[in-house]
Parts: C-alpha cells; sequence; structure tokens
C-alpha cells in the first residue's frame, strides 16, 4: 500500500555523498533553520502548528539521517522503515505544510478555504495513487498549485479581496522572494546531483527564513488588532504621517534617545489632532521616559517638603501691603520685583525684633 504513495527517487539522488563529512551533513545542518519558527510558534501559542511543524522537522531529519548512510539512501533504514520512505513522507508532508502555510497567508478563516488548504492536497495525492498514478516530485509540484490557486479563489469566492491581509510592502516583498528563492533550489538537485548538499541546505535555509518572516507578520498584525497599536515599522510610519500630518515627526523625534521637551510633544501632537493612544506603545514610553517626573508620581509628603522650599509665586501669590492703616493695596507686578519687596519685609521684622531686644536689655 505504502509503495503507491512513495515519491519516485531520481537516479542520481540514491547517493549523494562527496566524502565531505562538512558537505555530507549540511542538509542535516541546515535543518537548524526551522528553529526560529518553532520558538515563534512556542511564544505566540500556536500549539497546533507547533506540533505540525515539529512532525515535519521530525521526518526531515530522519531523511537526512538516511541520506548520510555510507551505502546510500535505499540500503539505509531507521526505526524499521526504509530510506525512502522516510524521503516520501518527508516531500509529502513538507508541501501539505505548504498548502496549510498559504492558507494563514491569506487569513483564510472561513470554512470553505480553511478546509481547501487543509485538505485539498492531501485528497489529489489520495486520488491519484488510487487510480495507480506514480508520484513524483513534479507530480507533487502540481498538485501543491492547484492547492495554492483553490485556496486564494474560495478565499476570494467566500470572504472577498476586502479580507486579505495588508502586509508591509519591504518586508512583504523580502518574505516572497524567499520562498520564491525556496522554490528555486528545490529542484536544482534532480539537474545537479552532486551538489545535493548545496541546493538542498539553501532550499532550508530559505524556506526556513520565509516562514519565520511570514508568521512574524502574522503575529504583528494580530498584535495590532488585539491592541488597537499599528505595527511599529518605516513604512507603517510613512503611511500613518499621510493620513495624521505631525505623527511620524513625533516618533521620529520621540524615538531616539535625544530628550524630547514637553512644549515640542505637545506642539505635534496639537497639529496631528491624535491622542498619545494612537501612537506605538514604543514611540509614547521613549516619550515618557524623557519628561521630567511629575507631582503625582511622589509621595504626598515629598511634595508637600518640597512645595514649602519653594519660594511662594508672584502670580499664584496674592499678597497685599498695607499702608498707615489704609485699604489694602495689592502690589503691581511692574513696580517693584516681589523678591525684594519680600527681603525689605523680612528685614524691617529683623530691625524691629532688634530694637525690642535692646530695650528690654537696657
Amino acid at each position: 500500500m505504502l509503495e503507491r504513495f512513495a515519491v519516485a527517487l531520481p537516479d542520481g539522488l540514491h547517493n549523494t555523498n562527496v566524502g565531505n563529512i562538512v558537505a555530507d551533513s549540511l542538509p542535516l545542518t541546515s535543518m537548524l533553520c526551522c528553529l526560529p519558527t518553532l520558538t515563534l510558534f512556542w511564544r505566540s501559542g500556536r500549539v497546533f502548528d507547533l506540533v505540525i511543524l515539529f512532525i515535519g522537522f521530525f521526518l526531515a531529519c530522519i531523511y537526512h539521517v538516511c541520506h548520510m548512510a555510507p551505502e546510500g539512501l535505499v540500503a539505509s533504514k531507521v526505526l524499521g522503515v526504509s530510506g525512502p520512505v522516510w524521503r516520501s513522507l518527508d516531500v509529502l508532508f513538507a508541501q501539505w505544510l505548504l498548502g496549510r502555510t498559504f492558507g494563514h497567508a491569506v487569513a483564510a478563516t472561513h470554512s470553505v478555504p480553511v478546509g481547501v488548504a487543509n485538505a485539498a492536497f492531501p485528497a489529489l495525492l489520495l486520488h491519484r495513487g488510487l487510480t495507480g498514478g506514480p508520484l513524483s516530485v513534479p507530480a507533487c509540484a502540481r498538485a501543491l498549485a492547484a492547492t495554492l490557486a483553490a485556496t486564494l479563489a474560495s478565499k476570494l469566492v467566500v470572504e472577498g479581496a476586502a479580507s486579505l491581509p495588508r502586509y508591509p510592502v519591504a518586508r512583504g516583498f523580502s518574505t516572497a522572494g524567499l520562498f520564491v528563492a525556496a522554490f528555486v533550489a528545490f529542484p536544482m538537485p534532480e539537474l545537479f546531483p552532486r551538489h545535493y548538499w548545496l541546493f538542498h541546505s539553501l532550499w532550508h535555509a530559505f524556506l526556513g527564513a520565509g516562514y519565520y518572516e511570514l508568521y512574524a507578520m502574522l503575529e504583528d498584525q494580530r498584535w495590532a488588532e488585539h491592541t488597537g497599536h499599528p505595527v511599529s515599522s518605516k513604512e507603517t510610519g510613512a503611511a500613518a504621517a499621510k493620513e495624521q500630518p505631525g505623527k511620524a515627526d513625533f516618533e521620529h523625534s520621540c524615538s531616539t534617545e535625544s530628550p524630547c521637551s514637553a512644549q515640542h510633544t505637545a506642539h505635534i501632537v496639537a497639529s496631528s489632532g491624535a491622542s498619545q493612544e494612537s501612537f506605538p506603545p514604543r514611540v509614547v514610553q521613549s516619550w515618557r521616559r524623557h519628561q521630567p517626573p511629575s507631582e503625582d508620581s511622589f509621595a504626598p509628603r515629598v511634595v508637600q517638603s518640597w512645595r514649602r522650599r519653594q519660594p511662594p509665586s508672584r502670580e499664584a501669590d496674592v499678597d497685599v501691603v498695607q499702608r498707615d492703616g489704609g485699604p489694602l493695596e495689592r502690589a503691581a507686578s511692574g513696580s517693584v520685583p516681589w523678591q525684594q519687596a519680600q527681603r525689605l519685609m523680612v528685614f524691617s521684622r529683623s530691625l524691629k525684633r532688634l530694637a525690642r531686644f535692646v530695650c528690654l536689655h537696657s
């Protein structure tokens, strides 16, 4: 039964060892490129995705251990299973995982596109295996392409084009470029069997980096939807500057380590018409770090002690001067400086105390 679903092995890939332990083990060690994505799944709580990717990681590692056997892939066995079977499981599982990942990339949430992304590829392979057609890497690639096209079509029909996610332009193109480079490197070992170690390692490196960048963008968007804050990047900052003038200036001035004055921040916020909640948390935290501490951040006794040590203010205090028992008159702010008048009052009190002391002891 398993022979029907075994992926045909090209003649040049039966034994690809070149006699260099570093080159021969590179397809196995390059599997470490999947670890950042596994870590991202663990931290973001994607438990099911973590389990699925770990199964693919395990199958690929076992397959490459078989490929490193001196007697070749066909004669090798691990856990009682031959090397070609491990290779078939690795190829089929990896391509099914790609179809499932495409469903995540287009943000498929309805049951129809989600079902197509997860079940179309296994259904096509099952139909081909039961009808007697041989499975090969090109046949699996065509089934994967049909799965991707069906997933996108069902997404557009059921959920609409407006539901497609919007990725940052530069980061989105770089992520797509990683996947394209991986797909270019994948069939190269069939053309250059002696360089299997190089091209298959590049396949692992490009695919691992593409997976990580894609799911990192998806997690950024999920965080932005949950908190209401936009993703802090140069592109989103430039796009937000078009919608809210002055916001990009606020982010540029407050995201650096140079102090940001309260007057400058108030001017930018007033000109942009936006509140602090509309800016990224990184910008608000950086701005708050550079602000002088307010009285609310201290204990009441500290504030009272500080206020007692401060000189009275001319604007806040309403002080009066009594002249010859007449009516009270406020000292004009532009006539005599208040600090000088206060010194004269203190000096006059000192003279009265001195005169009283002399009279008592004379």
